[in-house]
Order: C-alpha cells, then structure tokens, then sequence
C-alpha cells in the first residue's frame, strides 16, 4: 500500500481530511501541516529528510515491507542503526 493511501486510510478512520493530523510525503506531493502527528514517507524521502534534518522531530520510525530488500531500504536501516546509536552515546 502507499504512503498516499494508507495516509487517506488512516485519515479517514479519523474522520479528518489528509494533511490535517495525518499527513504524507512522497516524490511530487506533500501534505502536512503543524498539527500533522502521524506521517507517512516513502523510503526515498525519509532518507533525504534523515540525512538533511535528522528527523528531530520524529519519535518513532515504522518501516514496512523491510522484507522486500532494496537499496533503499538497506540504506534506511543502516542510516537508522547509526542515528540510534549517537543519540544513545548522547544520553551518556
């Protein structure tokens, strides 16, 4: 399933519109907003938003179909071990 429709999914059982509290980010399009607390990303994007902002903002990550191996998705993982592992020697 895509980020765009699990995002209208999980909105609609919300009884909110996309972009609202729900939100998503893929290739050409974009709707999030400051109230948005759950967003859905495609690989692609999460690691240019990682690797740009550091996901600051961001308190958990769920990767679905990790399964299905890629490079993306192996670049994801590994990116996400080495982010987990500076802000556990941070807490130090």
């Amino acid at each position: 399933m895509s980020a765009v429709s699990l995002c209208e999914r999980v909105a609609a059982e919300r009884h909110e519109a996309p972009g609202k509290t729900v939100g998503y980010r893929v290739r050409f399009d974009t709707r999030v907003s400051e109230e948005t607390c759950i967003e859905y990303n495609t690989t692609e994007l999460l690691i240019r938003r990682l690797l740009s902002e550091g996901l600051r903002d961001v308190t958990h990550v769920v990767i679905d179909e990790s399964h299905e191996r890629s490079l993306f998705v192996d670049l994801l993982l590994l990116l996400l071990k080495r982010r987990r592992r500076l802000r556990r020697k941070r807490r130090r």
